[in-house]
């Protein structure tokens, strides 16, 4: 058995670990303010060595810098730092994205004769009528400054293709162009947008360019035309000319029949001087007879209002004339001319040809209409030969028909006329003029015409005129 006393002290020595323990959390207890106080006299005695600093007299006399304590922005630890949303820019879903807007233009380059009336004269005839050249250079600038350049030919005979070309206004030249120039264009928007329609564009004097607002997907077709300088510009006046008896009237030389009438009543003579005014203070004469019967011929004439002179003038004078322009140019038709003092003029266009007829009345030694004739009576005998198609039914035919049907001519196929004392003259076709002959002072009377070694029977109509209103 234990003794009580034995126990206690058993009891106590379990006790001690665990009184250890409190003694050590009390004495944690009593230093825990100390060391509190020992960190704020740490913090007095730093400020108070700042001041001191402060207040220290500067070595030298000169002062040192103070640096200012820098202070750290707060970051609290538990905010997130704020994201600006971006904003994206709006799309509307029904526009389509843009992009670069281009054109095209394209030219057809032509160079027409000296003097060719390219704004009279419809597009598609001066393209016909005038000349494709190639290797001539064209340059085109855009709207954006930027110049592109091309020869005719690379894209095609006289042809000129720019493509890609930015919207906007675009000049338009030709480099050295050698006269002046003429522009139509159409502008056509593909995939069925507009169209211009072909129209005259305005050309800059200075250097022959034109300018043409182009737009998206538009092409600009361009007729260029250019008609080149130099070349003198030149046509020719011929005259037939007839004499005819004193008193004579002249009858209508625009028809036709009547001005073969006047051709058959009067006259030929050779030897008539004529002159025409060269735009210049000489002209040039020559006489009727030079180049063919009673005929005269002015050539390489100079365009513009001449002046046609009989030098031995006549008053009573009567002119028809019909402006033919070669090439199938314009044509006047016939025409009565005024006659001033044996004096005509006639505006001349280039490559024009004036054919003319020309009459006086009252040539010394013919028979005026009143005079009746003393001594041989005599006529005349043209004929007109045509030629029909091979079986062709001359008996057949209607009169009016042979008109349209025989328009073939031939010269050198012989005709004689004769009476009872035997064969008066022999002439062929062409001698005078085309297809025809004319026999002159064949005496009143039983007269045969005939076709010598005529291939077939021909058909015959005649129709007889007394001259002078007979």
């Amino acid at each position: 058995m234990v003794s009580p006393r034995t126990w206690r002290r058993g009891r106590r020595r379990l006790q001690t670990p665990r009184n250890a323990l409190m003694l050590c959390l009390f004495a944690l207890m009593l230093l825990t303010p100390v060391a509190a106080n020992a960190s704020v006299a740490s913090q007095a005695d730093a400020q108070r060595d700042l001041m001191a600093q402060a207040t220290e007299v500067p070595v030298n006399g000169v002062e040192e810098p103070v640096a200012e304590p820098t202070e750290e922005p707060f970051v609290d630890p538990t905010e997130e730092p704020a994201v600006e949303p971006t904003e994206e820019p709006f799309v509307d879903p029904t526009e389509e994205p843009e992009g670069e807007q281009l054109g095209a233009i394209e030219i057809e380059y032509r160079e027409c004769a000296p003097g060719y009336d390219v704004p009279g004269t419809d597009p598609e005839t001066a393209l016909m009528e005038c000349d494709r050249v190639d290797d001539v250079l064209f340059e085109i600038t855009a709207s954006d400054g930027v110049p592109s350049s091309q020869l005719t030919g690379e894209f095609g005979d006289s042809h000129v293709s720019f493509t890609e070309v930015p919207t906007g206004a675009t000049d338009i030249r030709q480099i050295d162009a050698p006269g002046d120039v003429y522009v139509t264009c159409n502008g056509i928007v593909q995939n069925g947008g507009p169209e211009t329609g072909e129209m005259p564009l305005t050309v800059n004097a200075n250097d022959t360019s034109v300018q043409w607002s182009l737009l998206d997907e538009e092409v600009a077709f361009c007729n260029w035309f250019a008609v080149p300088e130099g070349g003198e510009q030149v046509g020719a006046v011929e005259i037939e000319y007839r004499e005819c008896a004193e008193g004579y009237v002249f009858l209508d030389g625009t028809d036709e029949d009547l001005l073969d009438q006047m051709l058959m009543a009067c006259a030929q003579d050779d030897g008539v001087e004529f002159t025409i005014d060269q735009g210049g203070p000489e002209g040039d004469s020559q006489e009727t007879g030079e180049f063919g019967d009673s005929h005269i011929s002015f050539t390489e004439v100079p365009t513009g209002l001449r002046t046609v002179t009989q030098s031995i003038p006549f008053d009573d004078t009567y002119v028809v004339c019909n402006g033919i322009v070669q090439n199938g140019g314009p044509e006047t038709g016939v025409m009565e001319v005024p006659v001033t003092n044996g004096v005509i003029e006639w505006d001349l266009l280039d490559e024009e040809v004036a054919f003319c007829n020309w009459f006086v009345a009252g040539a010394p030694g013919l028979l005026s209409a009143t005079e009746m004739p003393t001594g041989e009576q005599v006529g005349s005998i043209n004929v007109d030969y045509w030629e029909c198609p091979a079986a062709y039914d001359l008996a057949a035919a209607d009169p009016t028909a042979l008109e349209t049907d025989c328009t073939a001519t031939a010269n050198g196929v012989p005709f004689q006329i004769s009476n009872a004392g035997g064969v008066i003259e022999t002439q062929e076709t062409g001698d005078i003029n085309d297809g025809v002959v004319a026999f002159a002072e064949v005496p009143t009377g039983i007269t045969t015409i005939s076709q010598v070694n005529a291939p077939a029977v021909p058909r015959v109509s005649c129709e007889g005129i007394v001259s002078n209103g007979g």
